[in-house]
Parts: C-alpha cells; structure tokens; sequence
C-alpha cells in the first residue's frame, strides 16, 4: 500500500528491491510564526510532549540514522537536551497517539508540524534542510514498519515558536488528504519533480537532468511517472544504472529506493 492508499501500477516485471536509507532534502522555508495562526488546521489545544522512548526495532532504526546524520554536529554547538534524535522519538510518540482505525487498518497522520525556541533554531542554521526532511524520512519508515497507512504524502514542517524556552518543543498532527507528487532527490540536496512525459538523465546540456559527471553517459537513463509511482529505464548507458545496489534495464521504483547514476545517488520520494 503506498501513501496515497493504491497499489501503483508497474510498468515491467516489478522486483521487490530493499529500500535505501538516505537523507531527504526537501524542507520548507524556516517562519518565525506563532501556534495560534493555525487554528483551522490544528484545532487540538498544544501540548508539550516530555521525553520518551519507544521500544522496537522500528524506532532503534529511525534513532540509529539521525544520531548518525546529526549527533556529532551538533554535539559541537550550544548544550541543548533538544537534539535531532529527540524530536525524531517526539514525532513517533505523536504519531502514535493520533493513529485511527481506518477501513484500511492503523492510519498515521502525515502533516506534522515541530515548534522550538528561536535559541534550538538557532542552532540548527545550516540544516533548514536536511532536518526537516530527514525527520520526514523517519516519519514514514517508523509508520511504515508499525504497519500503519497513510492518506496522503507525508511532511515534517519546523517553526520557531517564541513562547518556547530553550530544549522545550511541541508536535501537532493532522491528517491531510492528497496524492503524492513523486521526485528524486539527489544527495546533495536537489529535488528533482518527476512528470509522466519522460525525463532523461545524462550529461548533455539537452537532458532534463544534467550530470556534470564523466561517468555519466550522454543518454544515460530517463524517469518517468506511472499510476502515482515512478519508473526507469536505462538508455544503453556505459556504467549502467544501479537501483539498490542492482544493475537494472527497466524497473518501477517504491519510495525510499536508492538509484545510482555515476557518482549521484537519489532516492525516490512521494512526499
């Protein structure tokens, strides 16, 4: 079941590939924004959620990677008891509290919204991207490996709330409706949308990709949307395209899936 709640449609002979576990890097722009302008979306009175931990493999995965990513960076900043792995368990434990029984099993909600002080906001200048989307990626692999479903893409949004003191936050959930846009997002942080007329990614100047890469051939493989998920298809490329570690020819690609074009990894996303 994917997020939108449909089993997409696949193009070629589909292979159950094992997901990759890379950094996401979408995220929106840090607002300087109060609770209370929310009221229609987040009608729930606002809560300050203590620190907890969850047991289960699901969420020693999800702590395993952001204490990776994140720890030693900011183990080097301002002394704070709010670190990325924190608000990694806070999102969980929210989730958690908010799932409902749907027609089709536990649903999670997919909107999730983390309020800090300005002082923890300052001190993750530099990763207005990464982190946001990297708590995304742990939203989704935690809800996915408790089994639950969701009804629309799912998003981790930070504001600055100025009422916070230093290390407090706040998580708010909502579930919102929509179908998925599916992207690739390279590790360095570019976003890439994906359409259903194909998308060819290659060295040339008249790719829709381009790859500044000698490993890259001219030609090198084309993307393209099918039935909400995306598919790709190498285009006789020299060193051919890698999808989770697999040399592949065609292949309809799941979210969380790893391709690898030259010295580029993007991981596919529907969120």
């Amino acid at each position: 079941m994917g997020e939108a709640g449909l089993e997409p449609a696949h193009p070629f002979e589909y292979w159950h590939l094992k997901p990759a576990r890379l950094p996401f890097r979408h995220s929106p722009e840090w607002t300087s924004i109060l609770p209370r302008q929310f009221p229609r979306i987040f009608p729930a009175p606002f809560r300050y959620l203590p620190p907890v931990r969850f047991e289960g493999m699901a969420l020693e995965n999800v702590e395993s990677r952001l204490e990776k990513l994140f720890d030693r960076a900011f183990s080097r900043g301002l002394k704070s008891p709010l670190q990325p792995i924190e608000m990694g368990r806070r999102i969980a434990r929210e989730m958690e509290l908010s799932v409902q029984i749907g027609t089709r099993g536990k649903i999670a909600p997919n909107e999730i919204r983390v309020y800090v002080s300005p002082s923890d906001a300052k001190r993750f200048e530099g990763f207005e991207r990464a982190l946001p989307t990297e708590l995304t990626a742990s939203a989704r692999e935690y809800a996915q490996q408790e089994g639950y479903d969701f009804v629309g893409p799912v998003s981790v949004e930070i504001f600055v709330d100025e009422t916070r003191s230093l290390g407090e936050m706040a998580v708010r959930c909502a579930f919102t409706q929509g179908r998925p846009t599916p992207k690739l997002i390279s590790h360095d942080g570019n976003v890439f949308g994906v359409t259903a007329a194909p998308q060819v990614i290659g060295r040339t100047g008249d790719c829709s990709i381009v790859l500044a890469d000698s490993n890259v051939s001219r030609r090198h493989a084309e993307v393209w949307e099918v039935g909400g998920a995306v598919a790709i298809r190498d285009l006789g490329s020299t060193n051919g395209t890698y999808v989770n570690g697999h040399r592949i020819d065609a292949v309809t690609l799941s979210p969380g899936d790893e391709v690898v074009i030259g010295t580029t990894t993007f991981r596919v996303e529907l969120a």
